[in-house]
């Protein structure tokens, strides 16, 4: 019951169901889930863990703000981590492993024709796991994961831009796989430096205050 109450709220804030910034009441989440207080607790402490909620001492928790500060912080890690696993791939690559690359990028193809937005992101996270996974680095890829929760907010945000960001993610994809297939890491670390900032360029728009409590569930 742990699980499927904490991948709910976990969903409910990557969807912008509860918004950045609002406050989530311990008794109100217990007697929506019929759920203890403790076992809420214990579900709030792994999202904080993960950046999607802030917990104030003696005030509450509150979905964590958009923060212009840990974005920057997140790009940061992100482009270094991307870089350095791209470095380290063996030229050159595997056909199979190209094979599931492309395979991925089909995928996404497929959802961008079809407006699905959500799931085209979730393909572009998995073309991204990947390219770690062939290093042996699937870890490494987990712990972007969390920087990257405010990021799928940001987007959440965004839904104007989300066709167009899709749509040009979708299209450095393509041509990440031809600079590898080619085995020119100069120009596919480049293209990945791009790739990465797109998330990025207005984040200083959707950056949030801290807390919203007027807001509370």
């Amino acid at each position: 019951m742990r699980d499927l109450i904490y991948e709910k709220i976990k969903k409910d804030i990557l969807s912008c169901t509860y918004e950045p910034g609002q406050k989530l009441s311990e008794a109100i989440l217990s007697k929506s889930f019929g759920a203890s207080r403790s076992l809420i607790r214990e579900v709030l402490i792994s999202l904080e863990f993960e950046k999607l909620i802030v917990v104030v001492p003696k005030i509450g928790s509150f979905v964590a703000p958009i923060s212009f500060d840990y974005l920057s912080q997140a790009l940061f890690v992100r482009k270094s981590l991307e870089i350095a696993n791209l470095k380290d791939l063996v030229f050159p690559m595997l056909s199979s492993h190209l094979e599931l690359l492309q395979l991925e990028v089909d995928r996404a193809e497929i959802l961008l024709n079809l407006n699905q937005y959500a799931d085209v992101l979730d393909s572009t996270n998995e073309f991204h796991r990947m390219l770690f996974l062939f290093n042996g680095r699937v870890n490494i890829w987990d712990y972007i994961k969390i920087f990257n929760n405010s990021v799928h907010v940001l987007h959440q945000i965004e839904k104007q831009d989300q066709e167009s960001r899709s749509h040009k993610l979708h299209e450095q994809h393509k041509e990440l796989i031809q600079h590898l297939r080619g085995s020119d890491l100069d120009s596919a670390i480049a293209l990945m430096i791009d790739h990465v900032s797109i998330d990025f360029h207005d984040m200083h728009i959707v950056a949030r205050e801290p807390f919203n409590n007027n807001q509370s569930l």
